[in-house]
């Protein structure tokens, strides 16, 4: 089966997995190679290589969907009681599961921060915003090596992603198309990333970026359509959805 991880805060991820028997001990990631089982002889005609095993998500993995919007607070929707009816949102959660202990922080950059590593947002090095960085601990404005996120988790299991819309965690310094990366969505284990980096921007056609953790480059479009999004989750979902070749064995 496929599987997703998809998260908005104003952003999206978005991540898909194959299941497969194999790699069964997940305990440390990435997961080791498994050990060699082909044959190595003194000639070709009697080798026989050890057939390749992409990771794979486990048999069974879920499709998970993580949603976060900005400026809302924890009891508004209507799934957890609020006054504000979000009838897809009690639909999801009638198929899923509700966890009511979210330590929001009030602000957007440390509570997608907490949000995508599970961590304190200090801990995640976001105890402010992104963009207003200051040099005492935890208020750095980057989440650092130390501080996997969802996405890279589940990337190293077997999952593929995607992020989708706003993100508002990559310092200022660091938002032009030259770069660094390293604190892009793509350098914090989404594989695909398309919307804006930006703390504010024009609600209906922000300026977007987009591109894959494969490629350096980070196109930046003048404008972009909040409509493209849901169009380019389903490309990338298809495009991922697709069988990916594996040696014979």
């Amino acid at each position: 089966m496929h599987a997703f991880l998809y998260a908005s805060a104003g952003a999206a991820a978005l991540m898909i997995a194959t299941a497969s028997p194999a790699q069964t001990v997940r305990t440390t990631l990435p997961i080791p190679p498994a050990p060699f089982d082909g044959v190595i002889a003194p000639d070709v005609a009697n080798s026989r290589p050890m057939p390749v095993q992409p990771v794979r998500a486990p048999a069974g993995a879920p499709n998970v969907l993580l949603f976060m919007s900005d400026d809302v607070g924890f009891a508004m929707s209507s799934a957890f009681g609020g006054p504000v009816p979000t009838p897809n949102f009690e639909r999801l959660a009638a198929m899923g599961q509700r966890y009511n202990r979210f330590h929001t922080t009030g602000i957007c950059s440390p509570s997608r921060a907490a949000l995508l590593t599970g961590r304190n947002h200090h801990a995640a090095g976001n105890g402010y915003l992104s963009d207003l960085p200051a040099s005492f601990p935890g208020y750095m404005g980057r989440m650092g090596p130390d501080t996997a996120t969802i996405a890279q988790m589940l990337r190293l299991n077997g999952y593929n992603s995607a992020m989708f819309g706003k993100d508002h965690n990559v310092p200022k310094s660091e938002q032009s198309e030259a770069g660094p990366f390293d604190n892009w969505p793509t350098g914090r284990g989404f594989e695909y990333y398309y919307g804006f980096i930006a703390g504010d921007n024009d609600q209906y056609s922000p300026p977007c970026s987009g591109g894959s953790a494969g490629s350096r480059r980070r196109r930046i479009r003048a404008t972009c359509s909040t409509s493209d999004w849901p169009t380019r989750s389903s490309a990338m979902s298809t495009t991922r959805r697709q069988p990916r070749p594996t040696s014979p064995s």
